[in-house]
């Protein structure tokens, strides 16, 4: 799958803190300090689907491909299967819900409360909010064979936010080490931008998602 160069492979490689999406998208608040300079908007480009429930899986608009993994957790003496059934999509349009599939996105309902350019991560309360939200979604009887894909939009920093709640979810509930959570959301030629400090001015301190699951395991 073809993306624009401006996508980078690692966070190492992330672009500066001025590369940004518009702070006029919906549920990220404008800093009047903000400049045109300062606002980045991604090109449409090609939908990306990553099958967090398999232990390497990875989807695009062009196809499946899956390898063969059943993954199960342990809630209130319940076991849930969870093969395949769970995904998160990086899509450039909304999309609809259908007999086999249901899509949720959490980007204008969790948001992020910044103090200057800062956008993230979400606190723990809305990491535990999300995590309650997800296992409704999986145990429920109406949603029992549908593919439930927690979608999010072409900002960036809305992005970030959703593949740390995900990654959360995956270290908390499905057993994942930091590390393979990282790389499943790594899968293919996604990318995020890293979460910066809230100093006024040029920002000289990033936070990747790898460092937030490090401290979601702690």
């Amino acid at each position: 799958m073809k993306r624009k160069s401006e996508r980078r492979p690692n966070w190492a490689a992330a672009p500066p803190c001025s590369r940004r999406c518009s702070s006029s998208s919906p549920g990220v608040k404008k800093s009047r300090s903000s400049t045109s300079q300062e606002l980045h908007h991604l090109d449409q480009q090609d939908d990306l689907y990553l099958d967090i429930t398999a232990f390497h899986g990875y989807c695009s608009n062009k196809g499946i491909q899956i390898i063969d993994y059943t993954l199960q957790f342990f809630d209130d003496f319940k076991t849930v299967d969870l093969t395949y059934r769970l995904c998160f999509a990086i899509l450039f349009s909304r999309p609809k819900s259908s007999s086999n599939v249901h899509y949720f996105s959490i980007d204008n309902e969790l948001e992020y409360e910044n103090f200057y350019a800062d956008f993230g991560p979400l606190n723990l309360a809305m990491v535990y909010r999300y995590c309650c939200k997800i296992n409704k979604k999986l145990k429920s009887i109406t949603m029992m064979r549908k593919k439930i894909i927690h979608f999010t939009g072409p900002d960036q920093r809305k992005q970030a936010n959703a593949a740390f709640l995900v990654g959360c979810y995956m270290v908390i509930y499905l057993g994942k080490t930091p590390e393979d959570a990282y790389r499943i959301l790594m899968f293919g030629d996604a990318a995020y931008i890293p979460f910066r400090d809230a100093a006024y001015g040029s920002c000289n301190f990033f936070i990747t998602l790898l460092d937030c699951f490090y401290a979601v395991k702690k």
